[in-house]
């Protein structure tokens, strides 16, 4: 009895649902092999592998996967949760002083699964901001999304597109509603054609994106 009273109080406590507090900030995280897309929705941009975040505000990841079920986490902040095809999953989560520190997809999927880290920044509120001006280097539409989607490791999505491999990746979001989009692809009651399938060796683009 006192060790379910205990395991009851913790489940309870460490809820990824639980929201931290009033106005939470909104990112849409998308897993694709292998790398994570982070949107966010009401700033109009997105970046690839890396969650920047504000100090002291509390943050609402929306979580979902645009291939295999893959494992979110960012250990010196959230516990470990699941990302699926055509679902959506939420973790919360709040820092609480400025740092640099990393994340990880946990679920093994393929040959570049150890390159598929992302980094956190938490900056104060100010220096935040001044991040959110900085100018896109690219739009995310149908043809970049593509490239995103194609199995590849960053550094060679990045080269994809144009860039240096070690280059932080901001794009201006063309599509506001991309993060429906992607669930509901798997939605539609029958399976999705390779050519339509990121991570398949036949993908060519896509329907949605």
């Amino acid at each position: 009895a006192v060790l379910t009273w205990w395991l009851w109080q913790d489940a309870h406590r460490l809820d990824p649902f639980e929201a931290l507090g009033p106005d939470p900030l909104d990112v849409q995280a998308i897993g694709l092999d292998w790398k994570w897309l982070f949107i966010y929705p009401e700033q109009g941009i997105a970046t690839l592998d890396e969650l920047v975040v504000p100090v002291g505000r509390p943050v609402r990841v929306a979580l979902t996967t645009d291939t295999v079920m893959q494992s979110f986490r960012i250990s010196a902040l959230a516990g470990q949760i699941y990302a699926m095809p055509g679902m959506r999953t939420e973790l919360d989560f709040a820092a609480s002083h400025p740092g640099t520190t990393r994340g990880q997809n946990m679920q093994y999927n393929g040959r570049g699964f150890s390159w598929q880290d992302f980094t956190v920044r938490a900056l104060p509120e100010a220096e935040w901001r001044d991040w959110l001006q900085g100018a896109p280097d690219l739009t995310l539409d149908r043809r970049s999304y593509a490239v995103l989607a194609h199995a590849a490791t960053p550094a060679e999505t990045r080269q994809r597109l144009g860039l240096s491999p070690d280059a932080d990746v901001r794009f201006e979001l063309a599509r506001p509603d991309l993060f429906r989009a992607v669930m509901m692809r798997y939605r539609g009651g029958v399976p999705v054609d390779p050519e339509n399938q990121p991570g398949s060796p036949a993908y060519a683009g896509g329907e949605d994106g």
